[in-house]
């Protein structure tokens, strides 16, 4: 009788047993199942902008973009379901440039992306890293993109992109290496001539006016005080014959 009753709780437990490391084998498999996300609604694909979404462009926190619609909603910038750092419109309003971070498994690679507002295709233009990277992306004209780099100490890099053939040109923004000497930067342009100016580069831009193209730096004293803009007339012609 003893025995018979062993046997028989031991077939009960065993059978418990099994029936649980099934169940839990089931629950873990259905854990990892695929899941389907719809897009937040806070989002909006470039390839979806219209021009005057253009005008509503904002600066975020870590450089992401921002739209805001007509109804107040505001929706970040994506394109292939990746955030966007930079996005510009050129003066024409026919093509607009924009850089994000294309591959999933790296942080650092940034692909420079053109696209025609015209005939929504897009293109790589460019290609680096973020950490080159010193600010957002500036047209100048129709061809000619601008943005500061990195160069090492008391210094920035400014580039030049031709976004025809690819090529770049860079120019060199130097500051005052200690706290005591004055706050002028020196410019090296892309073409080899010099000038001082009064005051530290905080920020860039760009404009174009009467069909003239500028850049322009935007200044400030040792302290951080606001001390107005410089704007130089970007050289075109010049430029053609260095990148193309």
């Amino acid at each position: 009788m003893t025995r018979k009753y062993l046997f028989v709780c031991s077939f009960v437990l065993l059978a418990l047993v099994t029936s649980r490391y099934f169940f839990s084998q089931k629950q873990i498999v259905t854990s990892f199942s695929p899941v389907v996300v719809s897009p937040p609604t806070n989002r909006i694909d470039v390839l979806s902008l219209s021009k005057d979404d253009y005008e509503k462009i904002q600066k975020g926190k870590y450089n992401a973009v921002f739209i805001t619609k007509k109804d107040g909603a505001k929706k970040q910038v994506h394109y292939n379901d990746k955030a966007l750092l930079s996005l510009a419109l050129s003066p024409s309003q026919k093509q607009a440039a924009f850089f994000y971070l294309p591959n999933d498994q790296s942080s650092e690679e940034l692909s420079f992306i053109l696209l025609s507002l015209e005939s929504g295709m897009t293109r790589q233009v460019y290609y680096t890293f973020l950490s080159d990277m010193g600010s957002g992306i500036h047209w100048l004209g129709n061809n000619h993109l601008f943005f500061l780099s990195h160069c090492g100490t008391a210094c920035q890099g400014i580039t030049l992109l031709d976004i025809r053939s690819g090529k770049t040109k860079s120019g060199v923004l130097t500051y005052p290496s200690f706290p005591n000497q004055p706050a002028k930067t020196h410019f090296k342009d892309w073409f080899g001539q010099e000038l001082v100016i009064n005051g530290l580069v905080k920020d860039v831009s760009s404009a174009t006016e009467s069909n003239l193209h500028y850049f322009i730096f935007i200044l400030e004293d040792d302290a951080g005080n606001f001390l107005g803009e410089k704007k130089f007339q970007f050289m075109e012609a010049k430029a053609d014959k260095l990148l193309l």
